[in-house]
């Protein structure tokens, strides 16, 4: 159990200056980051010129900061599919266990596009929408 959560699992126990303080750092990541990304959110769906830059020594270290950052995200991701992976194991065929975790099941269907593309052109036409955006990818870096 978490060392701030309560019995309940639901409340913390923290003193109004853990909270506080909580609340600031939480407003002002918030007011730091709000802007930038919806800078970023609408240059997504504007369609780029040819032109490359070259990078900053500004722009090389959150190159650098990104990579490491993806890095960590990528071991935790896998630390978290491991830990979820051995609950699922203990619950086995069954639906959950009580006051862990449930694993039921759920229907879902998807859409089957290119074989719709294939027997029904003129549908896929009619009901087709552009989606398009700029797609971001971090480069290794030999300048890194």
């Amino acid at each position: 159990m978490d060392a701030h959560r309560a019995e309940n699992g639901e409340f913390f126990n923290v003193s109004v200056e853990e909270l506080d303080r909580a609340i600031q750092e939480a407003e002002s990541f918030l007011a730091e980051s709000s802007p930038v990304l919806q800078e970023a959110g609408k240059l997504k769906k504007k369609r780029p010129t040819n032109h490359t830059l070259e990078p900053s020594e500004i722009v090389l270290a959150l190159h650098r900061e990104l990579r490491d950052s993806s890095r960590q995200a990528f071991l935790l991701d896998q630390r978290i599919a491991l830990l979820q992976g051995r609950i699922q194991l203990a619950i086995g065929e069954n639906s959950g266990i009580r006051g862990v975790a449930s694993w039921k099941w759920r229907d879902q269907w998807t859409l089957d596009k290119n074989a719709l593309k294939r027997e029904e052109p003129k549908v896929f036409d009619r009901f087709k929408r552009d989606s398009s955006s700029r797609v971001f990818h971090l480069e290794g870096g030999s300048n890194g």
